[in-house]
């Protein structure tokens, strides 16, 4: 059986044509976060101590 993204996820797949109303603000709102915690300087020290940690296993 073949499963969508959102169902892998645990989340219910949603009927874009006929909701609409709830889901596109969601959608918005999900994005404008997304955008905003990528954008952030937790977001970039999460990244780098990400690849720091990668690049020491490496050298061990």
């Amino acid at each position: 059986m073949t499963y969508s993204f959102l169902e892998r996820i645990g989340q219910a797949a949603v009927d874009l044509a006929n909701d609409r109303e709830e889901s596109i603000p969601f959608n918005v709102l999900a994005a404008t976060f997304i955008l905003k915690f990528s954008s952030s300087q937790m977001f970039s020290m999460h990244y780098r101590d990400s690849l720091c940690s990668t690049e020491t296993e490496e050298m061990l």
